[in-house]
This record gives C-alpha cells, structure tokens and sequence, in this order.
C-alpha cells in the first residue's frame, strides 16, 4: 500500500505540472502473481496461498513479490481511468542483470553449477537478462522520454525490444502484454477501492472509487 498512498499524497503536485508521469516498477514476475481482496482485507496480505507458489533456486519470485508486482500493475491501469489528461501513468519490467543479490549461499553443488553454467548463459544468450549497461534503460526511458506522454496505462518490458526506431508510433515502442489477471478491470477496481478503504482513504481519488 505504500506506493499507493505515496501516489496520491504526490497526485496534487503532479496535476499542477504541464506533463506528469507515474511510473511503477513491476516485473515479469507479475504474470506469476494472485491477489484475493477477501485476504488483503481480512489478513493485510495479497494472498495467503502464496508460500505454495515459492520456486526452488528462485525462491519468493512467484510468491508474495509476485503479488506485489501484479498490484502494481493493476493499480497502474485503474489509476490510468482516473488521472486528468495532463498526468499519465505507467508499469513496467526492468532488465534482469547479474546483480548478486540472490543467496547463492543457500544453494547446493548442483544449484551453483546449474545456475552458473546453465541458467544464466541462456538467458544472456536469448535475451533474458541484459547487460548491466542495458540495465538501466527501460526505466530512464519510461520516465523521461517525451512520446511516453502521449499514452497512459501501458506496461514497457525490456523483453519487447527496441524503446525507439520501432517501425510503430514512438510510444508504442517496447510495450508488451500484460497477464490476464492483471488485465481483469474487475480486479483493478476492487484492488484500488480495497486500498483506500485499508488506509481509511475517503477524499480525492478514493472518493470517485
């Protein structure tokens, strides 16, 4: 709920601006993700099922930030019905990179080897993971390249290259498909309408849920 409320505490400010923009970081990972309202507003979590969803060598991937990446989809897109014409919003899927964050330690011998010598030289080679100078790119790009302005609600993956020269309008350039639950406007709705009850939200945006 915090980028939630970060986003309507800024939504003032950012509708005094000629070209406002909100970007949220998801994943790919959202596609992975489940959400049930009945859980959010009885146990403060997205989805209690998700332990069961945990991957070995991947760990909480599929699960709770699974869920996290999917609200931030779905957010983006009932936000999207709701902002004036001179703000837009926008998700995304950042490049994968060889950051070190992910507990090798806790592998065994053959889970070192395979994610070595196996997992991470095929996604480099079909494009899964970029270089860590690719890194960045995708969400520099999101939020500052002009053509962006002209659309809102759109997802952006640095898995649907190329961000410009793309033979289409410049910003439909690196936009990919999103899952069919976060493509459920149902579920956006309850999702946004469910967050602004938790925070005990009623003026603004929420008073329009």
């Amino acid at each position: 709920l915090s980028s939630f409320l970060l986003t309507l505490l800024l939504l003032p400010r950012l509708e005094q601006s000629p070209a406002g923009r909100i970007v949220y970081v998801s994943a790919k990972a959202h596609e992975w993700g489940n959400i049930s309202i009945k859980d959010l507003k009885s146990r403060k979590v997205l989805d209690l099922d998700f332990p069961k969803r945990k991957m070995p060598m991947l760990g909480n991937l599929a699960g709770s930030y699974a869920d996290s990446k999917l609200a931030q989809v779905l957010f983006t897109l009932a936000l999207a019905r709701r902002l004036p014409p001179n703000v837009v919003t926008h998700s995304l899927h950042p490049a994968i990179v060889q950051t070190g964050l992910l507990p090798h330690e806790s592998f065994g011998g053959l889970e070192r080897y395979l994610h070595a010598y196996i997992m991470t030289p095929v996604a480099r080679w079909i494009g899964f993971m970029q270089s860590e100078e690719d890194g960045p790119k995708t969400q520099i790009h999101v939020s500052t390249h002009p053509s962006v302005q002209a659309a809102s609600g759109r997802y952006y993956s640095a898995l649907s290259p190329p961000l410009v020269n793309c033979g289409m309008q410049a910003e439909d350039c690196g936009v990919a498909s999103v899952s069919a639950t976060a493509s459920n406007r149902l579920l956006q709705e309850e999702l946004f309408e469910a967050s602004c009850e938790l925070l005990g939200l009623t003026d603004g945006l929420c008073g329009e849920a």
